[in-house]
């Protein structure tokens, strides 16, 4: 993925990684030392003595810029075994002469290939500076929030199919609160579901995270943080449950709790 700024992102994804085919594997969030990989596809599926694929998938890695002037047109290519096994191109030109720029994936330098075929990408700014964080493009405006049936209240901001991580707040009262984690990934369906957040829930599954810190000094905690963890979550660092989401409320299946979408 590149932007119009020329800052270039690769990722190792797809639909086995993300975490959604559970009918043929396993995954876990859990640390996994010591257990061997399977040797095949059936034996990871159901012998708990191979190791899980791990979750979350790996996030977005950023390249390094390419040193001169480039177009939007990039590919991908297959050069052995692995994953790490790709090359990157991108059409550019240098010296006056036009190619395309190359690199490994795991690389940390591009070098120019002059091909003297005529650009037809669009070029692209290809700043020096980082601007792959454009503060000009607005958050996801699907922010919720609610009170459970125990008292506390919990709230959600800008939640974004594309981010498998979400903030989740719990508040207490009398400034006591937990900052967890909530790990989303799109679940096997059967009928047709519209792109993004609409009024059809759109289900996922999901995961609890309990930050280390948090769970390593739980005796410490206030009593409140102290009675959720070991309750409600059983003292767990990763708790599994359905999420359900529309642009009108977004539901925990595993904490019983209904958020409403606030402005």
């Amino acid at each position: 993925m590149v932007n119009r700024h020329g800052d270039l992102y690769t990722r190792l994804y797809d639909f086995d990684i993300s975490g959604a085919d559970k009918v043929f594997f396993r995954y876990s969030y859990e640390d996994q030392p010591g257990l061997r990989e399977a040797a095949d596809m059936l034996s990871e599926r159901i012998d708990v003595g191979t190791a899980a694929i791990s979750l979350p998938a790996p996030d977005w890695l950023r390249q390094p810029k390419v040193p001169g002037e480039i177009t939007d047109r990039i590919s991908i290519h297959k050069t052995g075994v692995g994953s790490d096994a790709r090359e990157l191109r991108v059409e550019g030109a240098s010296g006056g002469r036009t190619g395309y720029w190359t690199k490994q994936l795991t690389a940390d330098k591009w070098t120019f290939v002059a091909t003297d075929v005529p650009l037809s990408g669009e070029r692209l700014a290809n700043t020096a500076d980082d601007r792959s964080v454009d503060p000009s493009v607005p958050t996801s405006p699907y922010s919720y929030a609610g009170r459970s049936p125990a008292g506390w209240t919990a709230t959600v901001g800008s939640f974004d199919v594309a981010s498998s991580r979400t903030p989740l707040r719990l508040d207490f009262g009398n400034g006591v609160g937990l900052d967890l984690i909530l790990h989303t990934v799109d679940a096997l369906r059967q009928t047709p579901q519209p792109a993004g957040i609409t009024g059809q829930a759109r289900h996922f599954d999901g995961t609890i995270e309990v930050p280390p810190d948090a769970l390593n000094s739980n005796a410490a905690q206030h009593g409140p943080i102290r009675d959720f963890l070991t309750g409600a979550l059983g003292g767990r660092r990763f708790t599994d449950t359905g999420v359900d989401v529309t642009d009108r409320d977004l539901r925990i299946d595993g904490l019983g709790v209904t958020l409403a979408r606030t402005p």
